[in-house]
């Protein structure tokens, strides 16, 4: 990758993304370096990760597969987890996007710096807390209860552990209950311009959503596809405060 700042001569400079990168390749530390405030660790010392004060998680697997590694940092649920690694094809992409895996962005080994910078910072962006809702503001579906607020999600009372990128999809879809979401809005508010015609990205964490949400996930209930259109929450239930 070749780094680059597109940064306008004479702007002060915006506080330094945090990124904790787990690879043995000290290159790749040294190159985002120019760009983000970096902690390097080695895979073998990956769990030191989870304590260091970063925003976002990036994961080198495009010499060996980190699909476990990668299910063991996602656990903690606190922080958006990127990874690159070194196919461009759809499926490597799936392993790590799968919900046993829990990333929430795959980025190819070909992608030159200025992506890879944009991509990370998007992810940060998208985890960062929204302002408005209240505290107190609940949302039921039947079994299922959501607070947008603390990112909180139970069924029959038991909280339901989701990744940064299936609470962005569900917020959406709450935010828009009983009516249809464009594919391309939720693309969008999720995964940003950048990803508009990932279209693969949205049918497989809709799915994530169905599995962790529904009662028969072949079956749903509560998250309907609209064919041709979009997605829809559908409740008849009224928002709780």
């Amino acid at each position: 990758m070749n780094a680059s700042h597109p940064s306008a001569a004479g702007d002060p400079a915006p506080p330094a993304l945090r990124l904790a990168i787990v690879s043995s390749d000290r290159s790749l530390g040294e190159t985002l370096g120019r760009e983000f405030e970096t902690t390097l660790c080695s895979p073998e010392e990956a769990v030191r990760v989870l304590g260091c004060d970063a925003d976002v998680y990036l994961v080198d697997a495009r010499t060996t597969d980190r699909v476990q590694l990668v299910a063991q940092l996602a656990q903690s649920g606190a922080r958006p987890l990127v990874v690159l690694g070194r196919s461009k094809g759809a499926q490597a992409a799936m392993r790590y996007l799968d919900p046993d895996a829990g990333a929430d962005d795959y980025l190819s080994c070909g992608v030159d710096a200025p992506e890879c910078g944009a991509r990370i910072r998007a992810a940060a962006r998208r985890r960062a807390p929204r302002g408005s809702t209240s505290p107190d503001e609940l949302y039921v579906f039947g079994e299922v209860t959501i607070s947008l607020a603390r990112q909180e999600v139970r069924k029959n009372g038991k909280l339901v552990r989701l990744t940064p990128t299936e609470f962005r999809l569900l917020d959406v879809l709450v935010r828009h209950v009983n009516h249809v979401v464009p594919h391309q809005k939720l693309m969008g508010a999720v995964w940003g311009l950048e990803r508009l015609s990932a279209k693969h990205y949205l049918r497989v964490y809709i799915r994530h959503l169905r599995q962790k949400l529904e009662a028969d996930p072949d079956l749903p209930r509560l998250i309907l596809n609209e064919r041709g259109r979009g997605y829809q929450l559908r409740s008849q239930e009224q928002k709780i405060a």
